[in-house]
């Protein structure tokens, strides 16, 4: 699937019930950190274990041209009352890449389940965890990375809250917008 650029810039449009993943709770989002520091390693491969698998074929689909970003989409449970149990699932929401000269984004994977979603973590495929790239990183390289992102993006989100802004998650975009295309074409 491809997308224009022009279709996530200035007025995108998104799927119903995206403003949350748009406009993250900086609660939420501490939460989330805490619990992904928590996880213990056979915690971290039930959660995770599909979306790596399909991450390393998407970047592989993919290819190195261009960088590439791999969006998690994070399921919960909100009853819980302790970190370990906030998380019943990570999954790859969507990858791609944008093409400038082509003037489009180029997805290799796309979840049709996008409202499934409570939260989103995006990771560029050439963070420094993968030290052999993402195509064949480790469950741990993609767990550093995903934590790594994790705790910047709660970081950012205290200090926007602090001084009264809007935080808007640019990277998720296109995953959202091309949601917002699947929904209306199906």
């Amino acid at each position: 699937m491809t997308l224009p650029i022009d279709s996530i810039t200035g007025d995108p449009q998104l799927p119903d019930g995206a403003a949350t993943l748009v406009h993250p709770d900086t609660d939420l989002s501490a939460a989330i950190t805490a619990a992904l520091q928590e996880l213990d390693g056979a915690d971290w491969y039930d959660l995770s274990s599909r979306a790596l698998e399909l991450s390393r074929t998407a970047v592989s689909e993919l290819g190195h041209e261009d960088p590439i970003s791999l969006v998690y989409g994070v399921c919960l449970d909100s009853s819980a009352t302790d970190p370990e149990a906030l998380l019943t699932e990570v999954r790859l929401a969507g990858a791609y890449r944008v093409d400038a000269e082509e003037n489009q984004v180029t997805f290799s994977h796309l979840d049709p389940a996008l409202d499934e979603f409570a939260y989103l973590i995006v990771v560029t495929g050439d963070d420094d965890a993968f030290e052999s790239g993402a195509g064949v990183a480790s469950r741990d390289e993609y767990r550093t990375a995903i934590v790594r992102r994790q705790l910047m993006q709660t970081m950012l989100l205290k200090r926007d809250e602090q001084e009264d802004k809007a935080t808007v998650i640019n990277d998720m975009l296109p995953v959202l917008v091309a949601g917002a295309q699947l929904d209306e074409s199906g």
